[in-house]
């Protein structure tokens, strides 16, 4: 490789690194206002580059967890299936704390509707 072929690939690196940070910064602030829509777009994008990247697959299972906890904020039911797609999508995720964190959050929140709607059938 040329010296010139060296120095624009380094750039091209600097320039994603940069702008993968300001969309992790917006991600982040978008979920904070409750743009919860918004946040899971921006972490699965980020999430899906850094998969394919050999320097970047590690940061994303963090990505793909912080947007399944967005999903967990909006909707139970897609939390679980977003789960499952990121699995799908990123076998190494399915090993990692974080999903086995991910599904039992799920299994209990759905024990506990499930004991609720019970519940409720039962007074009414």
């Amino acid at each position: 490789m040329s010296v010139n072929t060296c120095r624009l690939r380094s750039l091209l690196i600097f320039l994603f690194s940069s702008a993968n940070k300001c969309l992790l910064k917006v991600a982040t602030y978008a979920a904070q206002l409750e743009q919860y829509p918004k946040a899971i777009e921006i972490y699965e994008q980020v999430g899906t580059h850094a998969m394919d990247s050999t320097l970047l697959k590690y940061s994303a299972k963090d990505h793909f967890f912080k947007a399944a906890l967005c999903h967990f904020c909006v909707d139970t039911l897609n939390a679980n299936l977003a789960v499952r797609k990121y699995e799908e999508m990123f076998p190494a995720f399915s090993d990692s704390r974080e999903c086995k964190l991910l599904k039992v959050g799920c299994g209990v929140i759905l024990d506990l509707k499930s004991t609720n709607e019970q519940k409720h059938r039962i007074i009414h």
